[in-house]
């Protein structure tokens, strides 16, 4: 899966930073850090790779799987059965799909909960991250269910939105800890870079 996201997710990266240094050499009139520009641009390309991973029609999901629906709105229902599935057929829970799609979800959305907070003063609070995870990953599921109206299989999951907003928590969280322990005090106005 990783090496049908690499070309298209390079070339994309590559126009991305093309405009990028283009507009920020060319028409930027606010003068800012080098600091700041690389953790615009790290946002920006962990922006672009979120969106392909999640919305680029990969050969294997093109097709309906049979049997499956592929919507859920039921929160971590289809999870809890397949994690029974899997522990009664007395395969391992850590090689599951199922593990994988938790921990991925998680992850996915990590880095959003740390570099959001770093380059905003305005997002340094736990219910902005949550909000703006929230709004980001519904926003992603809606995608995914209109590009199944035009025969691009692509799941749409509740739990995906859940596991989403709690990574970008965590990752918040994990930001809020180190700040704390290296400054020691707690995160407020002067988080931006």
């Amino acid at each position: 899966m990783i090496h049908q996201l690499a070309k298209p997710g390079l070339m994309l990266l590559a126009i991305i930073l093309f405009f990028w240094i283009f507009f920020r050499v060319v028409l930027a009139t606010k003068q800012t850090s080098y600091k700041t520009e690389l953790l615009f641009l790290v946002f920006v390309a962990y922006i672009v790779c979120v969106l392909i991973i999640t919305l680029y029609p990969l050969a294997i999901t093109r097709e309906k799987i049979p049997g499956v629906k592929g919507i859920n709105f039921k929160p971590f229902v289809n999870t809890i059965k397949e994690f029974s599935y899997h522990s009664a057929s007395g395969r391992s829970l850590l090689t599951s799909h199922t593990f994988e799609n938790i921990l991925g979800n998680i992850l996915l959305f990590l880095p959003l909960g740390i570099l959001l907070p770093l380059l905003s003063v305005n997002l340094n609070s736990f219910w902005k991250i949550f909000l703006v995870a929230f709004f980001f990953s519904s926003s992603i599921e809606v995608l995914q269910w209109f590009s199944r109206q035009v025969g691009i299989y692509r799941s749409v999951d509740i739990d995906d939105v859940i596991l989403n907003v709690m990574g970008s928590v965590v990752g918040f969280l994990i930001l809020k800890l180190i700040y704390k322990k290296t400054n020691g005090r707690s995160m407020s106005r002067e988080v931006q870079v």
